[in-house]
């Protein structure tokens, strides 16, 4: 929990720099992470080595960052303030989970995971639908 808050406390500065900088800086940030991580794991792979847990989980914190940061660009309209950042919180909770997910159960448990969470949330208007085509009441 508390690293939860720790990275969420890094994330306003580091959103509020992004949306004064530009997004082609950013972009270039992206781009820069994907090329070092990628970079990293070949160096491990290479050489017949298992990519060390602190590695995973240190780009892994890396890249949950950057997605985040990433749909600051969902706000564009919005003032520019610190505060904004905070919107992008449940997309960092997310990649978290998804990280964490990863780390303890692989790739393909984490993406069970997102495909989950994506399906939850159509749960609702098709139950509407089926209440209106079918004529039943859900209360």
């Amino acid at each position: 929990m508390a690293t939860v808050l720790l990275v969420i406390l890094l994330l306003v500065p580091l959103g509020y720099a992004v949306i004064n900088v530009g997004d082609t800086l950013f972009q270039a940030g992206l781009m820069l992470v994907g090329i070092a991580a990628t970079g990293t794991a070949l160096a491990f792979i290479g050489r017949g080595q298992a990519i060390p847990s602190t590695v995973t989980w240190g780009f892994g914190l890396l890249t949950t960052v950057a997605f985040a940061l990433a749909h600051l660009a969902n706000y564009e309209a919005l003032p520019h303030h610190p505060l904004v950042t905070l919107l992008v919180v449940p997309q960092l909770i997310s990649g978290l989970l998804f990280l964490a997910v990863t780390q303890r159960f692989g790739l393909r448990a984490a993406m069970l995971v997102h495909a989950a969470g994506n399906g939850l949330q159509f749960l609702p208007p098709v139950a509407a639908w089926l209440a209106l085509i079918g004529g039943t009441n859900l209360s």
